[in-house]
């Protein structure tokens, strides 16, 4: 299969994960490469064996939950067969608070059912505290650094 696209998936319960990801998807196009963002409530999930790249920037609520919006989407990642989504590129900003049990955990999640499913990791999952600015900015460069390798030349 020909993959092609790029998409920026946010899963929030506040919208700091949606501040996120229209942040991120503004700094892809600003490279000359067509990004969509969309809420992972919104995304056919379908849709995700054609893309090439694909960058989820979820919270976890609670005690380890997804937020509200996110549960369809965490479901249907959690049953994709092994293999399914070889030739994707991902990458996974997890936003949580360290003072419950299971930090992050939502993030993590989709970062290992990603990795089962058979897409390639392009960033280091970052499971970010309360305090997002400096960890999302290092996360977000370290992304674009890479993806200058898959992004067609924007002559200036």
């Amino acid at each position: 299969m020909n993959r092609k696209g790029y998409m920026v998936l946010y899963g929030t319960q506040t919208g700091t994960a949606e501040d996120l990801a229209m942040e991120l998807q503004e700094d892809i196009q600003e490279m000359g490469i067509e990004c969509e963002c969309e809420n992972v409530f919104d995304v056919d999930f379908s849709r995700l064996d054609s893309l090439e790249h694909i960058f989820v920037i979820i919270s976890t609520w609670g005690d380890g939950d997804p937020p509200d919006d996110a549960d369809g989407f965490c479901e249907a990642l959690s049953s994709v067969s092994a293999g399914r989504l070889t030739g994707l590129n991902y990458a996974v900003f997890a936003l949580g608070d360290s003072g419950y049990e299971l930090f992050c955990e939502c993030g993590k999640n989709v970062d290992k059912f990603l990795g089962f499913a058979g897409a390639h990791s392009l960033a280091e999952r970052v499971d970010c505290d309360i305090d997002i600015d400096e960890p999302f900015r290092v996360w977000k460069e370290n992304l674009l650094s890479k993806l200058r390798n898959y992004a067609p030349i924007v002559w200036a």
